[in-house]
């Protein structure tokens, strides 16, 4: 089947369950992704028996980027599998925000700590941007540090080093102690006792060490990244993190009880609170 029979067949099916650009998205993305239509490599003209399995994991609700084993974020075409997270919009304006305050200051970060690396989509991004950077990115799975290894491979990053700690692990986390410039992180927010509200959405396909915490508040990541800044930022170093926007004045209370002074919470694209930027007292 070429390109354009197959762009037409699998539109006319996907617009059966989907919206209309929803079908177009998604037709875009198995061309690409699974097909190998933007590939320098050329189109794969698929069989009707792949598109018919492929459509068959679809309905079962698996993330097309889980199908196709990639996702895209920035410039970057990224491996991902059900091992971490999908990267998604939010997090893409977590770096933009990262990216512009270091702009305003005309600095860069000489030592940057990413806690909860997963695909190692942020880590990549930074580390291209702050080529003289040195970056240590942790994560609890193997299995995440694995992908996260192979997309930092495929493009050939040389400044970043990869260790498998448990950041809730006081023990684990002295072994990253450090001055720090820069302290980055989209940890896991959703209470595990709100799994029932997430609904039947793609998350559901998604690793829970990522998105799920023991705390029926969402904070103890925030409390522990607060703390751990606290004694490891270096004299004028920040911290940016992804936050829940439920748990906005509880997060913000999480540095606010480590001396912070300056705390601003920035909005996305949708208007939801979605990035923290805290810096230290008399810094």
């Amino acid at each position: 089947m070429n390109s354009e029979a197959c762009k037409s067949f699998l539109t006319k099916r996907l617009t059966e369950k989907y919206s209309a650009r929803e079908a177009q998205n998604l037709t875009r993305i198995i061309l690409e992704d699974a097909f190998g239509l933007a590939s320098e490599e050329g189109f794969h003209a698929p069989t009707m028996e792949d598109i018919e399995e492929l459509l068959v994991q679809l309905d079962k609700g698996i993330p097309i980027q889980y199908i196709v084993g990639k996702s895209h974020f920035y410039d970057y075409i990224l491996k991902v599998n059900p091992a971490v997270l999908i990267p998604r919009p939010e997090t893409e304006e977590l770096v933009y925000y990262i990216l512009e305050y270091y702009k305003s200051t005309q600095t860069s970060p000489q030592d940057i700590f990413e806690i909860g690396t997963g695909s190692a989509c942020i880590t990549l991004a930074l580390a291209d941007k702050f080529s003289s950077s040195n970056i240590l990115s942790i994560d609890k799975s193997n299995e995440a540090l694995s992908v996260a290894q192979e997309n930092l491979d495929t493009y050939a990053v040389s400044n970043v080093t990869l260790k498998e700690i448990d950041f809730l692990n006081t023990s684990q986390v002295e072994l990253v102690s450090k001055p720090y410039d820069l302290i980055v992180s989209n940890p896991p927010y959703i209470p595990l006792s709100e799994t029932k509200q997430v609904g039947a959405s793609t998350l559901k396909h998604e690793p829970e060490l990522a998105l799920y915490t023991s705390d029926n508040m969402g904070i103890e990541f925030y409390q522990a990244i607060a703390s751990f800044a606290r004694k490891n930022l270096k004299k004028g170093g920040v911290v940016f993190c992804e936050i829940n926007e439920f748990r906005k004045q509880e997060t913000i209370d999480c540095f606010k009880k480590e001396t912070f002074e300056y705390i601003n919470c920035i909005k996305d694209m949708q208007g939801k609170d979605r990035v923290l930027l805290a810096k230290l007292r008399n810094t």
